[in-house]
Order: C-alpha cells, then structure tokens, then sequence
C-alpha cells in the first residue's frame, strides 16, 4: 500500500533556521528548544555538523509543537505549529525570526511576574505598567504584543488558560490608560517560552510573568 505523503514527512527530520529579523541573516549558536503537550521541559534542537545555522530534530513531532528560538542580545520568539495549520507536516523546514534587542526601546524588556496561579494586577503591577502605557502614548505608531506566560504545574490546556487571562488583564489595564485595543495583541504561550528553569521554584516564578514584544 502507498503511503501517504504526509506519512513520509513524519519520517524526515526537522530542521529550522534562526534569522534577524531585520537583515535576514542566518543567526547561528542560537538554543533552539522544541516544545509539546507531551514533553514540558522541551527538547533542544542539535546543531548540524556542517551547516552551523540549521538546527534539526532527528524525526518530525507527531503532535502539534512550538519552537522557541533565543539569542543572547535579541528578543527570544515563537513559532507555534498546529494541527490545524497549513504547515504542520507539510514543511520540514521552519524559520525564526528575531528581533535585535539593540534596537529596541527598553520598556520592551519589562517583566510583570505573578504568583502561582493568579493574574489579577496588584497595585505595584499596575504602577510598573503605567510606565509601559505612558510611552505608548508617547509612541502612537508603535503595536506591541502582550504575552502570558506560566510555569510547568498542571495540564498544557491549565496553563493556556491561565496564561490568556494574565495577558487580557494586561490588555485591559492598558484600554482604560487609553492606548486603542487595534495597537495591541493578547497572546497566550502557557510554558512554551520558559525564561528560567522550571526544575527549581525559583525559575518557575520568573516564569510566571508576561512580557512584551515590538509588533512590525
């Protein structure tokens, strides 16, 4: 029986490229860590002996996944593949773009944590989050993501959850400071996008925040 082609995908491995955003340039010694309901600490891809700006899995992932791609003095960032997607199992090369943090603003690298399952804004939240609005005021061209982000306790679908609600309280404080929703995207990244060690307590509450992202 012919399999299918889809089938023969799966077989081949994954690989993924890391470019700046800005010059398109192959970014190499990049961690490259690969993420699944499954597996919540992630796989980090190996470097090819060769080719030292491709990043590979020896076999491609079965389930939906998301690829976490970070360089020291860039924003890290996220390539979520889904099963509803048009390109899971029909690219097996997927490429990541970064932002070099040199060019931007600082108020980019802010970071509101949160204690173990909670998102309600605690009033020195707020005050930190004052400051992001008040140079979004000040800055009317600029868009910016807002993303949730959580530690590795409880289920992936938890944690989605939970993760959505601390970047739409965020996305609601910033409303009534004035800045319009069509400048501002929520997203949701549960534990795909760890900024410490979630094997430690410590890791897991700076991993228990939501950040923010430049948007082109």
């Amino acid at each position: 029986k012919k399999k299918h082609e889809n089938d023969k995908i799966a077989e081949d491995k994954l690989n993924v490229l890391v470019k700046d955003q800005d010059t398109k340039q192959d970014i190499v010694n990049a961690t490259v860590t690969l993420f699944t309901e499954k597996n919540k600490n992630g796989v980090q891809l190996k470097i090819h002996e060769d080719k030292k700006e491709i990043y590979g899995l020896s076999k491609y992932p079965e389930e939906e996944f998301e690829i976490l791609a970070q360089k020291k003095g860039y924003k890290d960032s996220t390539v979520i593949i889904s099963k509803n997607s048009n390109e899971f199992k029909t690219k097996s090369t997927i490429v990541v773009y970064l932002k070099s943090l040199n060019q931007l603003h600082s108020i980019y690298n802010e970071r509101i944590y949160f204690k173990f399952n909670e998102y309600k804004l605690t009033n020195n939240q707020k005050i930190a989050l004052d400051k992001i609005a008040e140079f979004l005021l000040k800055n009317p061209k600029d868009k910016i993501e807002i993303g949730g982000h959580t530690d590795n306790i409880a289920s992936k679908e938890f944690n989605v959850a939970l993760s959505q609600k601390r970047s739409e309280e965020v996305f609601a404080y910033f409303r009534k400071k004035g800045i319009h929703e069509n400048r501002m995207r929520k997203q949701a990244y549960w534990y795909s996008q760890p900024e410490s060690d979630n094997q430690t307590e410590e890791g897991r509450r700076k991993n228990r925040r939501v950040n923010f992202r430049k948007l082109e």
